[in-house]
């Protein structure tokens, strides 16, 4: 099969895709908003840029920072991609098959550290350029998520 090699991963296209399809499904699956929720009206944009995060591990609370780009499809500007990286107390990480979908307010990607952690988040737009979710990784850690963009 082919493979993709990203900095020290190297991840099977086949696999790659599963969770980029995963990711669409379930950004696309959430009801619909209705009415601003803090959505960039004029550009029917996420912000892209720093963002501040907190989040569990182990009971614990962590900080980490991403720099994101939210990026809108071209035939449906209301879906699109999300790229980026950031840091957190395990080291750097980069942003895997991010997507998102405006109308339900639904972000989700995957993220790839140096090491051989990779974990799924799952995030919903609360408005005013912040976001709450969970994240669960392939070393079976899961927790809460909080992230808001920098002013």
């Amino acid at each position: 099969p082919s493979v993709i090699n990203t900095h020290t991963h190297t991840l099977k296209s086949g696999e790659r895709w599963k969770r980029w399809k995963s990711r669409k499904e379930w950004v696309t699956s959430g009801s619909k908003l209705f009415g601003d929720v803090g959505l960039n009206a004029m550009t029917n944009e996420l912000p892209s840029g720093i963002y501040s995060a907190e989040y569990t591990e182990r009971g614990e609370v962590g900080r980490s920072t991403y720099n994101l780009k939210f990026t809108s499809d071209l035939d449906s500007p209301s879906t699109g991609t999300v790229t980026g990286y950031g840091s957190d107390a395990d080291g750097k990480f980069v942003i895997d098959g991010g997507v998102f979908d405006l109308s339900t307010g639904r972000v989700a990607w995957g993220e790839r550290s140096d090491g051989a952690l990779y974990s799924e988040f799952k995030l919903k737009w609360e408005g005013k350029a912040k976001m709450r979710g969970s994240y669960s990784s392939n070393l079976h850690m899961a927790g809460d998520l909080q992230l808001a963009k920098n002013s």
